[in-house]
């Protein structure tokens, strides 16, 4: 539905919606290939991984103690070791990157069945060998619950949480994200045993939403393999009135809807935008600016050399007598400097 209104969005503003490729994030077609590899294995850890908060005291010690604490909650929790030891279950606690430096202090909270994951290389390979994942990292558990862990969100301080950061859970679409929320630490054994025991309703409706789970690269390489050539039309004055502007601007409104690459070069410009309605997003170059207000400031030369006759455009053109060496000296440089697949010009000569 979010998509839907972006779309809606972008639409208004005049970008092509042929240009927009639905394609997710490039690195989940691994966390899919391994996921994949491990289907029906047995998933030994339960993952712990909180969140920096940046209400926290700026003080070094203050924010140790402080994250300390959650951690000592959790590992303390009433019952949690049991479910753990009931399912063979190891936790591994994962640190955010602000809380590094703190790990000595933490280690000292560890022992057989809590353990910290230090210098973790590669997280995705951690992800698969998940069970579940207790965290109020919505991002993370994203990844988590894609590589097939069940979630269980713990936000002892959610009011606050959400007062500086944010709810990820859209409460209008009656139902948690992607897992259940706990803020009492009383509850959390219990609501873990739940969640492992359950049904992965929430990934499945994560994966019915998410169509291009594993596809990325592939999608994207066949719009890229599927992309229309560039297109650069060259006329006289786009920013006039005629036949051949009412033309160029149709063709490469047209063009430009479809996902085409469209510029134009217009060999001069006489007013401030052009007034057919050409697609305000498609860029146009121009040459010379003979707009009444900037004409002083051309330099010497270059008013000299616009006086002096054309030696690229024909005598015949019904054009010539407004061409000039200035024009083609420009003309010339412009396109050596153009990248485009295709050039249409509207001057015969």
């Amino acid at each position: 539905k979010k998509v839907s209104q972006a779309l809606k969005i972008l639409a208004r503003t005049g970008f092509p919606l042929a240009r927009i490729v639905q394609a997710g994030f490039p690195r989940h077609d691994r966390l899919a290939a391994l996921a994949h590899a491990v289907e029906g294995a047995e998933r030994p850890y339960v993952a712990i991984f909180f969140t920096w908060r940046e209400y926290w005291p700026s003080s070094s010690s203050a924010q140790a103690e402080l994250f300390s604490a959650m951690i000592r909650d959790v590992i303390e929790a009433p019952g949690l070791r049991q479910v753990l030891l009931a399912r063979n279950l190891k936790a591994r606690i994962y640190l955010h990157s602000k809380m590094m430096e703190f790990s000595s202090v933490l280690e000292a909270l560890t022992d057989d069945t809590f353990e910290f994951a230090v210098n973790v290389a590669d997280l995705q390979a951690d992800m698969v060998k998940s069970a579940a994942l207790i965290t109020d990292y919505s991002s993370v558990s994203f990844d988590f619950m894609l590589a097939g862990a069940k979630v269980v969100f713990y936000q002892p301080d959610k009011e606050q949480y959400d007062q500086h950061r944010g709810d990820y859970i859209d409460h209008r679409i009656g139902r948690d994200w992607i897992g259940p929320v706990v803020t009492d630490i009383d509850r959390l054994a219990t609501v873990l045993a739940d969640t492992l025991e359950a049904q992965g309703v929430y990934r499945d409706t994560l994966l019915r939403e998410y169509p291009a789970f594993g596809q990325s690269r592939p999608l994207l390489a066949r719009e890229l393999a599927a992309q229309p050539p560039r297109v650069t039309f060259l006329c006289y004055n786009i920013f006039g009135i005629g036949g051949t502007v009412m033309s160029v601007t149709n063709a490469a409104n047209y063009l430009f809807e479809r996902g085409y690459q469209v510029e134009i070069l217009s060999l001069r410009r006489t007013s401030q935008d052009p007034i057919l309605g050409l697609n305000p997003a498609i860029r146009v170059h121009s040459l010379i600016d003979s707009q009444a207000r900037n004409r002083h400031r051309r330099k010497l030369a270059e008013r000299v050399l616009d006086r002096l006759p054309s030696l690229i455009f024909h005598r015949n053109e019904d054009l010539y007598h407004r061409t000039s060496l200035l024009m083609d000296l420009r003309l010339i440089l412009k396109l050596r400097s153009i990248t485009a697949d295709v050039l249409i010009p509207t001057i015969p000569s």
